[in-house]
């Protein structure tokens, strides 16, 4: 078992059917002092977890027992791995809210912000073969670009949404 820190995602084209529907990220270990130490592994996300934030990992039985049992091959060069969710975070303090900007199913930046205030956006993303057409308030077809000059009034998640080029 080791802590570390998610920096990536892994975009595979194929993968083990068992593998299905799983989303992997790149984690890099922490050293016993809390500095980054050894190489990235790779793990399979259960838990949704977004870059920069810290998880723990799990490998061998205990990751196939996080998968549902089995022998499903969680990676064909390293022992197999799970990431266990990381305890939540605190609430925000009283008068702020929590905005999250979340792109392709990672969340890639969290802020704690003043509530009734206007946020600035986060630098956009860029996608092979996609145009980015803005911060969406919802993954819903009915969800809308958010208004930047517009205050946040509570906790919110934002979505990258992309057009095809």
């Amino acid at each position: 078992m080791l802590v570390g820190s998610v920096i990536g995602n892994v975009w595979a084209t194929r993968k083990n059917e068992d593998l299905n529907g799983c989303k992997l990220m790149i984690v890099e270990p922490y050293a016993y002092d809390g500095h980054k130490a050894q190489y990235p592994i790779v793990a399979v996300d259960q838990i949704g977890a977004g870059i920069g934030e810290t998880v723990l990992v799990v490998s061998g039985s205990s990751a196939r027992v996080t998968m549902g049992g089995g022998n499903k091959p969680i990676t064909a060069t390293a022992p197999p791995v799970s990431i266990i969710p990381p305890p939540p975070p605190p609430p925000p303090p009283a008068g702020c809210c929590t905005v999250k900007f979340c792109c392709d199913g990672c969340i890639t930046e969290c802020r704690t912000v003043i509530c009734d205030t206007p946020i600035t956006a986060p630098p956009q993303p860029a996608k092979r073969g996609y145009t980015f057409a803005g911060w969406y308030n919802g993954n819903q077809p009915s969800s809308f670009p958010w208004d930047f000059a517009k205050p946040v009034t509570g906790d919110m998640t934002l979505f990258a949404v992309w057009m095809p080029c």
